[in-house]
């Protein structure tokens, strides 16, 4: 299988998880892959009161960094861009909160670290 579906795969996997973690809190997936342009949040989740938007970093190693460290500011930028779109369009109008899933999976343990409100929209 060439890297790229590697990749690929790996993230499906890493966003698996993250949903059931979720579900199991109590959410509700009201999305996955939502599309805002060229930019992809991969999960929103909701409960009654609160709208989640989740990055998911999956990673095979942590020989480059944790996998929570590869989400840019500009990423950030474009995540809350897209939170306000979908949010706009989205009724009932609920808090709002960013997530960020960081997993390493390798051929013999997953690590998964749910970082809540892991950044905040500027005013």
């Amino acid at each position: 299988m060439p890297k790229r579906d590697n990749r690929l795969e790996l993230g499906r996997k890493g966003e698996r998880i993250s949903e059931r973690i979720l579900i199991s809190k109590g959410f509700q997936i009201i999305r996955r892959n939502y599309r805002y342009g060229r930019f992809e949040v991969d999960l929103i989740a909701e409960d009654e009161n609160l709208i989640v938007f989740v990055e998911v970093k999956t990673r095979s190693t942590k020989a480059f960094g944790n996998p929570e460290d590869f989400l840019s500011a500009s990423q950030q930028k474009r995540l809350i861009e897209a939170a306000n779109a979908f949010s706009s369009d989205y009724k009932p109008l609920k808090n709002i909160r960013f997530d960020i899933f960081s997993i390493v999976l390798t051929s013999n343990n997953e690590e998964v670290l749910h970082l809540e409100d892991a950044f905040w929209s500027s005013p």
